[in-house]
């Protein structure tokens, strides 16, 4: 079970974010501390290692593991937007151009938010969708606190549509498991 920054795909050394120019064109501050986290590691699509088997008899790649925020163990986390996704979902959320918080990551129900005002800039909430009076919960100090406390958690044999862990291998330099019949 891989835990922290085991999660995360290391970005490439040749990639970079004109951080000045995104935040002129969406009048926002992003936090000292998510510019590094950027800088170093994968956002978007399929940014979070997460462990995968090929079902042989419906011919498709299913979920093995799924991750949780240690703190707060309700959160399925499911993984982090891009940069201008963050930004394009936040305007949708709170229905303005002048958005308070970035939705840094999407969990299976609710979001992952990171605050934007000058007093509490960088600090983390989950973003729950159904509740009215407390929407925003405080969840981690920091990006890097968040990310600390995610943790990868194996699905039950019964939600593998009838394969056994026993049955899982992988060939060298795969990153998905295979079925033995």
């Amino acid at each position: 079970m891989k835990k922290g920054l085991e999660l995360l795909k290391v970005r490439k050394k040749n990639y970079t974010i004109d951080f000045n120019a995104l935040e002129k064109k969406y009048n926002i501050k992003i936090p000292y501390l998510y510019k590094i986290f950027l800088e170093n590691f994968s956002v978007g699509e399929n940014s979070i290692l997460c462990q995968m088997f090929y079902h042989p008899e419906f011919k498709d790649e299913r979920y093995i593991s799924y991750f949780t925020f240690s703190k707060k163990p309700e959160i399925d986390f499911s993984g982090f937007n891009s940069l201008e996704n963050s930004i394009m979902y936040s305007k949708e959320i709170e229905d303005t151009d002048d958005i308070k918080y970035l939705t840094i990551g999407y969990c299976s129900v609710g979001g992952i938010m990171m605050d934007l005002n000058d007093e509490t800039q960088g600090q983390i909430y989950y973003y729950e969708p159904d509740a009215h009076n407390n929407a925003y919960q405080k969840i981690a100090d920091n990006i890097f606190d968040f990310v600390r406390n995610l943790k990868e958690v194996f699905e039950s044999e019964e939600y593998l549509d009838g394969i056994k862990y026993s049955q899982l291998y992988k060939k060298w330099g795969e990153d998905f498991w295979r079925v033995r019949e």
